[in-house]
């Protein structure tokens, strides 16, 4: 693990980082990298890393350019970067998600995971177009809704 906010793994193989517990992970289905949307190649070796606490799923080299902290992390200090996030654009926009029938294959942005089944699949913010298990619903972060809170931004200044 690299850069500046890593820290040196808890136990061999796991790598944290902003309060994310990184396992290297070999998977069973197309998956992609919750930070870039590339998707994550491999047959036989394992594709990437998958958090531990809250299932986001990146490649190696993405791991640690993440911005926000782990959702699901306890610890206050993992919590700092997303505070001042969160000060930073002095917006708290959470996503609005609505369940949601998609009629092409469609990955989860946070877990990279298919989103399966016929109907009501997933969820989907109405702002953004985030797409979501629902169980990654509470996983996901919920000051990130950037389409919503740069359109506010920019409505006060057209005002």
């Amino acid at each position: 693990s690299s850069g500046i906010n890593a820290e040196w793994p808890l136990r061999p193989g796991i790598h944290k980082y902003k309060g994310h517990q990184f396992v290297a992970r070999w998977f069973h289905q197309p998956t992609y990298c919750a930070l870039c949307n590339g998707f994550l190649w491999g047959l036989v070796t394992k594709q990437g890393y998958q958090c531990k606490v809250c299932a986001m799923v990146t490649h190696k080299k993405c791991h640690n350019k993440l911005i926000s902290s782990c959702t699901g992390a306890t610890s206050t200090n993992s919590g700092d970067s997303t505070l001042f996030i969160k000060n930073r654009f002095s917006m708290n926009v959470p996503h609005r998600f609505v369940i949601h029938t998609y009629y092409r294959f469609t990955f989860c942005d946070h877990c990279g995971m298919l989103l399966v089944g016929l109907r009501r699949q997933g969820l989907q913010c109405q702002d953004c177009k985030m797409n979501a298990h629902i169980k990654c619903r509470e996983k996901v972060t919920v000051f990130v809704c950037i389409y919503l809170s740069v359109f506010l931004s920019l409505s006060f200044f057209i005002a």
